[in-house]
C-alpha cells in the first residue's frame, strides 16, 4: 500500500518534482506511470489531494484530510490549544473525509473505505480511542505495533476495543516494510545501502517467511512512505508479481481475514508509548504556538481594527449633521447599509480563517517536512493582513515656534475600512507631540489626521509613530519623523523676562558690593 498526500514529491531521479496541488495540479509523471502498470497496488489518498487533482486518481481508500496527524494529537492530549489553532475536530474526522472525497469527485453519493493513517506516534490506545471517536473504525499502523511479538510471522490484522468502540489495526509487517520504505534492516548490511540490495533483501526475507510455515496462508502488509521513489515502487512490485510463492490481494481482503489477536488479547499487543521524541513533542509545541498566535491576529483585526461602519459619501456624511429623526427613510437606510456591510465583511474575514485554518490543518500533519512550510504560511497570512494598514510619516518637520503641526497618513489597502489609533511620543521632554489619535480610514484609501507640536526650547528629537488597535495593542511596522526645533523668542513676552532676568543680575551685583561685613569678616 502506498500513500498520495498533499505536498509529497518523488525522486528527482524520477523525473518528478515536489507537488504541492493547487487547482488543476497533476500527479507526477514517474508516479502515474507506476500506478497504471501495478493495478494491484493499493493506495490510500488524502482526500485533499484528490480535491486539488485535476483529474482525481483512483484510490483505493482515503485517510484522515490533511494526513493530519492524529497519533500526535493524542499524544498531547491538548484539544482546547489545537481549537486556538484552528484546527476543529470535525475538520479530520472520517466524515469530513468523505465530504472532501465527494468533492473531488463531483458526486454526492461516492464513497471510499476510510483509513486513519499513522501519524509521528504510535496507535497507543488513547490514540486509537481518538481516531474511534471521529469515525475511523479501521487505522492503518505503519510501525510500531506488536514489535514486541518475536513469533513467526502472521497476518496483520487485531481488533482493538476501545472506550469508543471496536478499531480494527492493520499493522505492516515490520522487516518488509522497512526495506520497502528504503531502510536497511540492520546497520551492518550494507548490501542493503542500495535498492537493488534491499530488493534482494525483501525477495529472500519473503521466501525465508514462507519456508516457515509454507502450508499457512498469512496476509502480510506492507507499507510504503509516501516519498518512496516510484521507481523503486515499481520493481518491487515487478518483483513480487513474478513470485510464485507471493501472491497479491487488497486491504478489503485483510480487512475480511480472521484476525491474529482481538479482545484483551489484541489490547494488550498496543504500545504503551507513543514513541514521540522529546524533539518532535517540542517541534509540536512551537508549530502550536505560532498558529495560535497568527489565529488571534487575525481575531483581533476583525474586532479591534476592523470598522463596523460603512464607508459614507460626502453626500451621507452632510446629511448626518442634519436634522432627520431615527425613524425617517434615511435613517433606516443607513441602518441597512450597517447590517450589510457587517454582514460582508464578517464573510471576508471568514474566508481569511477559513484559508488560514487550511494551513493549521496542513501544518499539524503527520509529514515533517510540511509544518515549516506552512505554519510560515499561516504566520504569513496574518501579518499581510496587519501590514495591510500602514503609516507614512512626514519626512522632517522644523519648528519655528512654539506649536506646529505634523501630518501623518494612514493607508488602507484592505477592501474594507478600518479604525484605528496612531500614537506619537517623542525623546524629548522640551519638544513633546499629541499623544494619540483616532483614525477612520476608508477600504483603498488613506486619511490624514495631525498632532500637535509643543516647543519649550531649539533642539532636536525624533517622534516614534505607532498604529494600535482599539484595545490599544500595537500592530504593523512603525515609523519615525525627525523634529528640529529653532524657537526664536519673538514676542514682548520673552523680551520682559528677558529684561527681569537682567535687572534681578543687577540687583545680585550690587547688594554684593553695597552689603555690610561682619566684624569677624
Amino acid at each position: 500500500v502506498r500513500t498520495l498526500m498533499t505536498g509529497t514529491a518523488d525522486s528527482a531521479a524520477d523525473d518528478d518534482a515536489t507537488l504541492a496541488p493547487g487547482n488543476n495540479a497533476q500527479i507526477p509523471q514517474a508516479t502515474e506511470r507506476m500506478l497504471s502498470q501495478h493495478g494491484l497496488l493499493q493506495i490510500v489518498s488524502d482526500p485533499v489531494y484528490l480535491e486539488a487533482l485535476q483529474l482525481p486518481t483512483q484510490s483505493s481508500g482515503i485517510m484522515q484530510p490533511g494526513f493530519f496527524d492524529i497519533t500526535g494529537y493524542a499524544n498531547r492530549n491538548d484539544a482546547a490549544g489545537y481549537m486556538k489553532a484552528g484546527v476543529k475536530p470535525d475538520s479530520w474526522s472520517a466524515q469530513a473525509a468523505l465530504a472532501r472525497l465527494r468533492s473531488a469527485l463531483g458526486d454526492t453519493a461516492a464513497s471510499k473505505p476510510t483509513y486513519a493513517w499513522q501519524g509521528t506516534g504510535r496507535w497507543t490506545l488513547q490514540a486509537l480511542t481518538q481516531a474511534r471517536r471521529q469515525g475511523y473504525s479501521t487505522v492503518i499502523a505503519s510501525s510500531g505495533f506488536n514489535d514486541r511479538d518475536s513469533a513467526t510471522v502472521h497476518t496483520g490484522k487485531y481488533v482493538v476495543p476501545t472506550q469508543a468502540g471496536d478499531v480494527t489495526v492493520l499493522a505492516a509487517q515490520k522487516e518488509l516494510s522497512n526495506l520497502a520504505q528504503g531502510n536497511a534492516t540492520a546497520t551492518r548490511a550494507r548490501g542493503e545501502n542500495s535498492a537493488a540490495g534491499r530488493l534482494a533483501r525483501f525477495m529472500a526475507q519473503s521466501a525465508f517467511y514462507q519456508m516457515e510455515q509454507p502450508y499457512i496462508a498469512r496476509n502480510l502488509l506492507v507499507c510504503f512512505d509516501a516519498d518512496t521513489p516510484a521507481g523503486d515502487e515499481g520493481k518491487l512490485m515487478s518483483a513480487i508479481e513474478q513470485a510464485p510463492w507471493l501472491s497479491l490481494t487488497d486491504l478489503s481482503t485483510l480487512s475480511a481475514v480472521e484476525p491474529y489477536a482481538s479482545g484483551e488479547a489484541a489490547a494488550a499487543l498496543a504500545p504503551a508509548d507513543s514513541g514521540v521524541t522529546e524533539q518532535q513533542s517540542q517541534t509540536l509545541n512551537s508549530t502550536l504556538r505560532a498558529l495560535q498566535e497568527s489565529r488571534a491576529d487575525i481575531s483581533r483585526f476583525a474586532t479591534s481594527i476592523l470598522s463596523d461602519e460603512p464607508q459614507r459619501s460626502s453626500t451621507d456624511s452632510s446629511s448626518s449633521n442634519g436634522s432627520a429623526s431615527s425613524g425617517s427613510p434615511q435613517s433606516l437606510a443607513q441602518q441597512n447599509a450597517k447590517a450589510t456591510h457587517v454582514q460582508t465583511s464578517d464573510t471576508w474575514i471568514s474566508r481569511i480563517l477559513a484559508c488560514h485554518d487550511r494551513f493549521a490543518l496542513h501544518a499539524l500533519s503527520g509529514t515533517a517536512s510540511l509544518r515549516s512550510g506552512m505554519t510560515a504560511g499561516a504566520k504569513s497570512l496574518a501579518a499581510d493582513l496587519l501590514g495591510g494598514i500602514t503609516i507614512t510619516p512626514t519626512e522632517r518637520v522644523t519648528v519655528v515656534s512654539e506649536t506646529a503641526s505634523m501630518p501623518v497618513t494612514v493607508s488602507n489597502d484592505h477592501p474594507y475600512p478600518v479604525l484605528v489609533r496612531v500614537s506619537s511620543i517623542t525623546d524629548s521632554m522640551e519638544i513633546v507631540t499629541g499623544r494619540f489619535s483616532e483614525v477612520e480610514v476608508p477600504a483603498h484609501g488613506s486619511t490624514q489626521t495631525t498632532f500637535t507640536i509643543r516647543v519649550s526650547t531649539s533642539g532636536n528629537t525624533t517622534a516614534h509613530l505607532a498604529l494600535l488597535d482599539r484595545q490599544g495593542a500595537r500592530f504593523s511596522t512603525p515609523r519615525t519623523t525627525p523634529i528640529i526645533s529653532t524657537l526664536q523668542i519673538s514676542d514682548m513676552s520673552g523680551f520682559i523676562f528677558i529684561a527681569a532676568a537682567v535687572a534681578f543680575g543687577v540687583l545680585g551685583l550690587w547688594r554684593q558690593f553695597h552689603r555690610k561685613k561682619d566684624p569677624d569678616e
